[in-house]
């Protein structure tokens, strides 16, 4: 007698200790998954704001070309307006030495006027001709004077205008030099922003690596926790067989399935199961008959509930606000095992997860 009432003291606290283990564990999957989304997120960031300021340094490298364009097309401008100066000056100077010798050649011909006056004062008179020549002459040399002195005021002018011109283009130069060496300095700072970016997304690439590598590790712990509990049928040895023996199944609750088995959740972990939405308060049904070897809260997925269906197969329903069945009670296909409550988003979804051999299995084949 008091053999049997220690192994049932025994029994009980053995269950204890499994349910806290599988809650334990359970709460760190859950956990971990939270902080692979929270990455995740900042990872989908961090691609935006990349996407984002490569679009900047795509029109900063199209400012820049423009600018440089702009700038090599002015360089060339000032090398013409520069030929114009030199070539401006250069007659300047030739237009004031021609009218140097002009005026000198004209001054040398009034002197020898002016002998010839004195020598011939008495027979000018006779020798008009004479007279009219030098008139034709002289005049032909002040003309020749007036147009180089016409000549060296356009000149002037022109070399003025060239100078104004000149200094705008200089100013224009060093202008767009700085607004090149600006593009430049915001490259250079968007690029090291870049570089930045993808050192933190690195970073919490390796996390979420870590993150995977612990929730596998946790999981399979959970495995090994479940074959404790659960006889291995070693006649059955592919989903096939096992199918075969269960039969159809059904929905356990009506409403449209919302996230698919193996669909990508958080970014970078696949689902392990499907969410179906129905109303809160929804009644979860059995998909087929077996026996419950769960029923407790789990962390992040409400209170749920393992079934075995028999065959090495067992179902998983998640997101319960409330248990109908406990551990090692029988149920029938279609009896009512929980109420839907809401997921870790809030939403009303429930989730139900097949394992054949204690891995997770696509369960759309067995409706």
């Amino acid at each position: 007698m008091k053999g049997r009432i220690f192994f049932l003291v025994f029994l009980c606290l053995f269950q204890f200790s499994f349910s806290d283990q599988v809650k334990d564990m359970k709460k760190k999957i859950q956990n971990i998954e939270k902080q692979i989304q929270v990455k995740n997120t900042r990872i989908k960031k961090i691609d935006v704001e990349k996407s984002q300021i490569a679009k900047q340094i795509e029109q900063l490298k199209r400012e820049i070309e423009e600018n440089t364009r702009k700038r090599l097309e002015m360089q060339d401008e000032i090398v013409e307006v520069s030929k114009k100066i030199e070539y401006g000056t250069k007659n300047l100077e030739l237009s004031k030495q021609e009218f140097e010798s002009k005026k000198l050649q004209y001054d040398a011909k009034m002197i020898a006027w002016s002998h010839y006056l004195i020598g011939h004062a008495g027979d000018l008179e006779d020798k008009p001709l004479v007279k009219k020549d030098f008139k034709t002459l002289l005049h032909s040399d002040l003309h020749r004077m007036g147009k180089i002195q016409t000549v060296q005021g356009d000149i002037q002018t022109v070399k003025k205008q060239i100078e104004v011109e000149r200094a705008k283009l200089a100013k224009l130069q060093a202008g767009l030099a700085a607004n090149i060496a600006e593009g430049d300095r915001k490259q250079k700072q968007q690029n090291a922003l870049i570089a930045q970016l993808n050192q933190e997304k690195k970073q919490h690439q390796g996390s979420i690596q870590k993150l995977s590598k612990e929730k596998a590790r946790i999981a399979r712990q959970i495995e090994q926790i479940i074959r404790s509990r659960t006889k291995v049928d070693t006649k059955i040895v592919k989903k096939t067989q096992a199918y075969s023996k269960i039969g159809k199944t059904i929905k356990p609750l009506d409403g449209p399935i919302v996230v698919h088995y193996g669909q990508m959740k958080s970014g970078q972990v696949s689902s392990n199961g499907i969410e179906i939405k129905a109303k809160m308060g929804a009644a979860v049904k059995a998909a087929t008959s077996g026996t419950v070897i769960y029923a407790s809260t789990f962390q992040g997925l409400g209170k749920v509930i393992m079934i075995d269906y028999g065959y090495n197969t067992i179902g998983v329903y998640g997101n319960l606000i409330s248990l109908k069945a406990s551990v090692n009670q029988k149920v029938s296909k279609g009896q009512v095992i929980g109420i839907l409550g809401v997921s870790s988003n809030g939403e009303p979804h429930l989730y139900y997860e097949l394992r054949f051999n204690l891995k997770p299995v696509d369960p759309m084949g067995t409706f």
